[in-house]
């Protein structure tokens, strides 16, 4: 029920600032669509498959996406212990998973995949080899290889890939186009200290899922070792500040002798899906059109034009949300929307709006950010392992414009 960490406490405390969440900012903006392989190294080292998906969350917490996506560690073979080759795509199939095995035998062994698209969204009723997810999933098991999604994590956070496609063009005023979550919604973190062994912090622990305030998922017991190797436990819990009133009461009546803390959970860098710009120099459709091209390395993008936007107007605001953004885009108004793609009827009403509409196929539109998000990776593993890195060269978009 819960998870007991054996560390020192230099080793915890190092861990316990590891897992915070930042802000990435991105400092990249162009990428070659027909890049192959791109590694971190030659050399790799070994790392806990657990460490490294903590580094992923700390990236790109995926606690704040929505309830329809499916994200974080997806799939877990049992072999699957320690990474050191991790391969990258935006969607993982049958071909990009060949070329994955293909890398490891020809080279060092892929034990991680992270495929910006989930490739388990909708539920399995059964694992055969009848489809090509079924098949994916299968031979990802068989191989020992993980796999990892993050997905909606990075549409939403200041540095993710709305804010990179944006590098596109002039500067301007950016802002969220909604908001996951308001300041008040902020979980907090409780601390019960200092037990002098794990029976009186289970016991606590207990009492407090009883109340029916918190699960058990939401709770692990810390415990810390001082040089002199005597060790001492603390409970820890993450709780809604609802929860959180009835739970303080009791806690100081039925467990006077423990010290309670509280704060604020680290703040999660989830500010909201989509980004408004408001170009601080207005420009021609033709310079947005010609700028998005350059930057996605496209040679044709579909472009919906309203009958009222006139020849030479300017623009001075545009709307982005990757991949299919119609849901995030229709919440505002600019002069431009830029997204992947949209059906024929979302087009007719923006376009019944006013707004131009420019479509650069759904995938074309995350696929460069694989190449920011390799550098975040290698910029947290600085600070501990070294692990090789390959982006894959056969993933691409299924829509060919001709």
């Amino acid at each position: 029920m819960f998870k007991l960490l054996r560390q020192s406490t230099q080793i915890f405390q190092y861990l316990n600032r590891a897992s915070l969440p930042i802000q990435s900012c991105v400092t990249s903006s162009r990428y070659n669509s027909r890049t192959f392989f791109t590694t971190s190294s030659n050399m790799s080292s070994l790392m806990k498959l657990k460490s490294f998906v903590s580094i992923l969350e700390s990236i790109a917490p995926t606690n704040a996406v929505p309830e329809w996506d499916n994200v974080g560690l997806l799939v877990h073979p049992s072999s699957a212990s320690n990474v050191s080759h991790i391969f990258m795509t935006i969607d993982l199939t049958e071909e990009v998973l060949e070329e994955a095995l293909e890398c490891s035998q020809s080279g060092e062994k892929v034990d991680m995949i992270i495929s910006y698209h989930p490739p388990i969204f909708k539920p399995f009723k059964r694992l055969t080899q009848s489809s090509a997810k079924e098949r994916i999933i299968l031979k990802c098991i068989e191989s020992g290889i993980a796999v990892y999604s993050p997905h909606t994590a990075h549409d939403s956070i200041w540095g993710g890939i709305n804010d990179w496609i944006l590098k596109a063009f002039n500067q301007g005023t950016v802002h969220p186009i909604s908001y996951n979550q308001s300041p008040d919604k902020q979980p907090i973190e409780l601390l019960v200290s200092s037990f002098s062994n794990k029976t009186e912090a289970n016991e606590v622990a207990k009492s407090i899922i009883a109340s029916g305030n918190v699960t058990g998922d939401n709770m692990e017991i810390l415990v810390t070792e001082n040089l002199s190797g005597i060790s001492s436990y603390k409970l820890k819990c993450s709780v809604t500040e609802t929860a959180v009133k009835p739970l303080m009461p009791m806690l100081m009546k039925d467990w006077p002798q423990y010290k309670i803390s509280m704060s604020p959970s680290p703040k999660i860098p989830s500010i909201g899906p989509g980004r408004f710009i408001k170009f601080s120099s207005p420009c021609t459709l033709d310079t947005l059109v010609s700028q998005i091209k350059s930057y996605l390395n496209l040679t044709n993008i579909r472009l919906a034009r309203p009958s009222s936007w006139k020849e030479g107007q300017l623009a001075s605001s545009l709307a982005v949300c990757v991949g299919s953004g119609a849901s995030v885009l229709r919440c505002t108004r600019p002069d431009v929307y830029l997204t992947g793609e949209m059906s024929h009827h979302e087009i007719l009403e923006a376009t019944a709006k006013g707004i131009v509409v420019i479509l650069c196929e759904h995938s074309n539109t995350e696929r460069g950010f694989l190449h920011i998000l390799k550098s975040l990776i290698e910029e947290k593993l600085q600070q501990s392992t070294p692990l090789k890195i390959t982006i894959s060269g056969v993933d691409r978009d299924p829509v060919t414009i001709v």
